[in-house]
């Protein structure tokens, strides 16, 4: 899923330099995140962290489909920690684990709800992108704990200059998709979010205490548990061939090496179909394979429509996140047969089925410029 990216990425990508971002909200019948469109690259040396951190990620399966589903220790992590604050959403995962952690810390967490979730087609906190999304999205060979420790440092002492020079590898290997780094750009990124450095320096700070605690008395477990998701996914996406059905069906090629599902186990009651990056999208397990799968193919037919309705205003209002969404599930009931029990957009479904009835050769676009023409939202 996506929502309108702009508010979360504003305090950030903008100041870091001029950088192309894409603001998108739609997507799936649960909360979302941001897209970030990776235009720039880092200008300045540096070459790769010297990172002790063990490789955490589970292999990727050799499918002839670009859709694959894996694991993250980053961005498992990350979501670990707001499920054990009550973050947006309460389940039995939060209060399994929660008694791990500080109440102080968990409490900051909770206090900054409203800058750290999402909710879809409806709110994108603040800091959601800087302190939720981007740090998920991270490959685990980059160590998300010194991500966090940089940024607690720069807004806890504001001292841009030796901070930018201290964690200058860190910045270059996690901005490096968004923005160009350079210490003029970081000067410009710390004044953007210097009103609200206090948040930003109290969850990160909490977020770098409790990364060890998390890897010593979780991640081993969770590891196991999701690597046994994301093989049987993976076997569902080698026989059902989503990709080439979505890419045949709206006649454009998806433009990623691959199209990463990253599969989360503490998201139950919250957040679903996150995407995190041009290529990342977070998944909670709904419990049976097929139907997971399925899910997966929405998403990722979302991100082809991304692309295919890009020069209208499908995914820059909040208005709009019902007609794309019921155009994605639309589609994925041709790809996939569809998900039995869907709810975002459903409303809008039989129009779109009647309009390829009538015109089999009707376009994403066309039939989504009549669905705004037919049912008038209202716009942001």
């Amino acid at each position: 899923m996506k929502n309108i990216i702009v508010f979360a990425l504003i305090m950030i990508v903008i100041t870091l330099s001029a950088c192309g971002v894409e603001q998108s909200i739609s997507n799936s019948s649960a909360d979302d995140a941001g897209n970030v469109s990776a235009e720039e690259t880092i200008q300045s040396g540096g070459g790769p962290l010297d990172s002790s951190e063990e490789q955490s990620e589970a292999p990727v399966a050799e499918n002839s489909t670009k859709i694959q589903s894996v694991v993250s220790k980053n961005c498992n992590f990350v979501y670990h920690m707001l499920a054990v604050s009550n973050c947006g959403y309460v389940n039995d995962y939060g209060s399994t684990y929660k008694h791990l952690h500080a109440d102080t810390d968990l409490q900051t967490l909770k206090n900054n709800e409203q800058h750290l979730t999402v909710s879809g087609g409806e709110h994108q906190g603040d800091l959601y992108f800087l302190c939720v999304a981007l740090p998920a999205s991270l490959d685990d060979e980059i160590p998300v704990s010194e991500y966090f420790e940089a940024l607690a440092d720069l807004f806890g002492t504001g001292e841009i200059e030796r901070n930018f020079e201290t964690y200058r590898d860190i910045y270059e290997q996690s901005f490096s998709s968004v923005a160009e780094v350079s210490l003029n750009s970081f000067r410009e990124f710390y004044s953007a979010n210097e009103a609200l450095k206090k948040e930003i320096a109290e969850i990160t700070a909490v977020m770098k205490d409790n990364y060890g605690i998390y890897s010593e008395e979780v991640w081993e477990k969770s590891l196991a548990e999701l690597s046994v998701v994301a093989a049987e996914l993976n076997k569902e996406f080698a026989n059902a061939d989503y990709e080439s059905k979505w890419e045949e069906l709206l006649d454009y090629k998806y433009g990623q090496d691959a199209f990463l599902a990253l599969m989360c186990n503490s998201m139950d009651n919250g957040p679903n179909a996150i995407n995190i990056s041009e290529e990342k999208d977070v998944f909670y397990h709904l419990g049976e394979y097929t139907s997971t799968a399925k899910f997966i193919s929405h998403e990722f037919g979302i991100y082809l429509l991304m692309d295919v309705l890009a020069d209208t205003e499908a995914f820059q209002v909040y208005s709009y996140y019902g007609l794309t969404e019921g155009l994605a599930e639309y589609y994925n009931m041709v790809v996939s047969g569809g998900l039995t029990d869907w709810n975002a957009g459903a409303e809008y479904i039989d129009f779109y089925t009647q309009l390829r009835d009538d015109d089999p050769e009707i376009t994403a676009k066309e039939m989504f410029l009549r669905a705004v023409d037919f049912y008038k939202p209202v716009s942001d």
